[in-house]
C-alpha cells in the first residue's frame, strides 16, 4: 500500500485514482478503465483472505453481530472510538488529519465498515467488504505519506504515524473493547461468540497488512497487549 501510495503521488495520478476508485465498490468488479497499472496490482495482490481463514467460525462471529448489533454500535460510538482518541498521539494523528473534526462521520464509517464485514457475501462476489478494506489500507497509507512528506509528524519521538503497534491498538478497539462495554452494559454473550467476534478482527488486521505474528491469538492475549499498551501511552 505504501508503495502504491508514493507512487500515485510522484506521478501525480492521484486525482485520477480517487475518481476512478468511487466506482469500484464491489468484490469481482472488474477495475475502472484507466485505473494506473500499480493501483490495480495492489487490488489484484490485496484481495484474497489469508489462507487460514477459519469460515466456521466467521460464521460464529456473524451470528453474533446479528445478535447483538445495536450493542455493537453503542460500543463503537460511546467506548471503542473515545479509548482510542485518549492515546495522545493517536489523537494527534486523527486531529492532523482533520478526522476530530467530523467524529461523526467517522463513526458511520466505522459503522458502515462492520456491517460490511459481517454480511454473509463480504468475501464473496458482489460483497462490499474486501473493496472497502483495501481503501482504508490506501487511506493508512496516503496518511503516511502525508505526514512524513509534509514534516507534519515528529517520528524521533512520537514514531512511525500509523504503526503495526498503533493498528494492533484500534484493532482491540474495534473488538476487546466493544465486548467490554457490552459487558458493562450488562450484554449477555457466551465464551464462543466473543472469541469468534474478536477472531473477524485479526481477519481484518490481516487484510490491513498487519503482522500476525505479533497479533494476539485469542482474547486473553487480546488483553495483555491491550493493558500493556494503554498503561504505556
Amino acid at each position: 500500500a505504501d508503495a502504491t501510495v508514493q507512487w500515485l503521488f510522484e506521478h501525480g495520478e492521484v486525482g485520477k485514482f480517487n475518481t476512478l476508485m468511487r466506482w469500484f465498490t464491489e468484490s469481482g468488479q472488474e477495475l475502472p478503465d484507466g485505473l494506473p497499472s500499480v493501483a490495480c496490482e495492489y487490488l489484484e495482490e490485496t484481495r484474497i483472505p489469508p489462507a487460514w481463514v477459519d469460515w466456521g467460525t466467521m460464521e460464529t462471529a456473524r451470528e453474533f453481530f446479528i445478535d447483538n448489533s445495536a450493542h455493537i454500535s453503542t460500543a463503537l460510538a460511546f467506548a471503542a472510538m473515545p479509548a482510542g482518541y485518549v492515546v495522545p498521539h493517536v489523537a494527534k494523528l486523527l486531529s492532523a488529519t482533520h478526522n476530530l473534526e467530523y467524529p461523526s462521520r467517522r463513526m458511520a464509517e466505522t459503522g458502515q465498515f462492520t456491517v460490511y464485514l459481517m454480511r454473509p457475501d463480504a468475501f464473496a462476489a458482489g460483497g462490499k467488504f474486501v473493496p472497502a478494506v483495501q481503501k482504508v489500507r490506501l487511506l493508512h497509507a496516503s496518511i503516511r505519506y502525508h505526514l512524513r512528506k509534509g514534516g507534519l509528524w515528529d517520528e524521533a519521538a512520537l514514531g512511525l504515524p500509523l504503526c503495526q503497534e498503533d493498528m494492533l491498538g484500534s484493532q482491540m478497539g474495534f473488538s476487546l473493547f466493544v465486548l467490554d462495554a457490552m459487558h458493562r452494559l450488562g450484554v449477555r454473550m457466551t465464551n464462543a461468540g466473543a472469541e469468534a467476534y474478536y477472531y473477524s478482527w485479526r481477519v481484518v488486521a490481516a487484510m490491513l497488512g498487519i503482522d500476525q505474528d505479533a497479533t494476539p491469538p485469542d482474547l486473553a492475549a487480546a488483553r495483555e497487549f491491550s493493558d500493556l499498551y494503554m498503561v504505556r501511552h
